[in-house]
């Protein structure tokens, strides 16, 4: 499974958790760096932690590969090197993750730029 919002049904049914916390290692996602947590070039956050956890930071489309989620994989050294602690690691309730993803399907802010995506429900 992705970090995006799936179809089950006729219902989209979003991640709860970090991708990190759902997969624990690498996997295919579309995946966001954050420049003001330092989360680039090789770092970045699923989508989940770019819509929570970052959310008002300077987020950006980074791709879609295999991935693991830098958000919680580093959770423990986050105050260290100044950035926000992963707020994903517990699932949040699925009406907060849904209002999340619906939100973004309303807004596009996860959006990647220059390519056929126009939101993640399109990837």
């Amino acid at each position: 499974p992705s970090n995006n919002p799936v179809t089950v049904g006729q219902k989209k049914k979003s991640p709860r958790a970090c991708s990190y916390v759902l997969r624990n290692g690498f996997f295919q996602q579309h995946w966001y760096n954050c420049y003001t947590c330092g989360l680039v070039v090789d770092k970045g956050c699923c989508a989940l932690c770019a819509l929570t956890c970052h959310r008002g930071h300077e987020v950006a489309y980074s791709r879609y590969s295999s991935f693991f989620c830098d958000c919680g994989a580093e959770m423990g050294s986050a105050v260290e090197q100044n950035r926000v602690v992963c707020q994903c690691i517990t699932p949040l309730m699925a009406e907060e993750a849904d209002e999340l993803f619906e939100e973004e399907r309303s807004k596009n802010y996860l959006s990647p730029k220059n390519s056929c995506c126009t939101s993640l429900d399109n990837c």
